[in-house]
């Protein structure tokens, strides 16, 4: 007959047990949107200044047609025109509205510089982003999936928090590896990137996207669902 277990392995397995669910229900979850995510304009004044006043007047007009997600300064809200101060500024007015339009969003951190990529993923875990997105650097771009993994997880680390979003725009940034977003959630998986959820593709319906996300899809590991900005 198998001896009982003792008090002390009974208390070390629940231990175990707990820990296990503590670290799982601490590891982002990916975001279950079932609608429309608008990639909202950045308002501008007619000097060049942001328009945040601007900002109340498209969260009532989105709210009234439906839509309750929004993506803040991605490439239709022109991000990479924007100074750190602005696109900081930009979102403290969407945190400032969107709860008022029941609106909940995401926010690019993308940029050239990884320490103002995670500088801008910082300020959105304190600035209520539902989950942060990013697209690589463009000029010196990295030159491999291992480097834009390291690149990339490093931005992601800044914010773990929330659920990290890869914007692939290969069409804008030029980045992309013969192994594709699978290639990279593998890369990802490898340095440990807890938040990492899924891509945000455009071009999705240009070769090969369409096979590179049914790929990342139909991947055995953990599910990275996919948004998509070309439907």
């Amino acid at each position: 007959m198998a001896p009982h277990p003792t008090p002390m392995a009974i208390t070390s397995l629940v231990g175990l047990l707990l820990a296990v669910a503590a670290t799982e229900a601490a590891t982002p979850q990916p975001l279950r949107i079932d609608g429309l995510v608008t990639a909202v304009f950045t308002p501008f004044n007619a000097n060049g200044s942001l328009n945040l006043r601007a900002v109340s007047n498209q969260a009532a007009w989105l709210n009234e047609t439906g839509v309750h997600w929004v993506f803040i300064a991605g490439t239709t809200g022109e991000s990479v025109k924007l100074v750190t101060d602005e696109r900081k500024m930009l979102v403290e007015e969407w945190e400032r509205v969107a709860s008022r339009y029941g609106i909940r969003y995401i926010v690019h951190v993308g940029a050239e510089s990884v320490a103002e990529s995670q500088s801008l993923a910082r300020h959105a875990v304190a600035h209520g982003a539902a989950a942060i997105g990013a697209m690589p650097a463009s000029f010196f771009r990295p030159s491999s999936t291992a480097a834009l993994a390291r690149a990339m997880g490093a931005v992601a680390g800044a914010a773990k928090s929330l659920p990290f979003y890869f914007y692939h725009i290969p069409s804008m940034t030029n980045v992309h590896f013969d192994d594709g977003m699978l290639g990279l959630a593998k890369a990802f998986e490898d340095l440990g990137v807890s938040n990492f959820a899924g891509v945000k593709y455009t071009g999705l319906y240009t070769y090969p996207g369409l096979m590179d996300a049914t790929r990342l899809a139909a991947y055995s590991g953990t599910p990275h669902p996919r948004l998509s900005t070309e439907i």
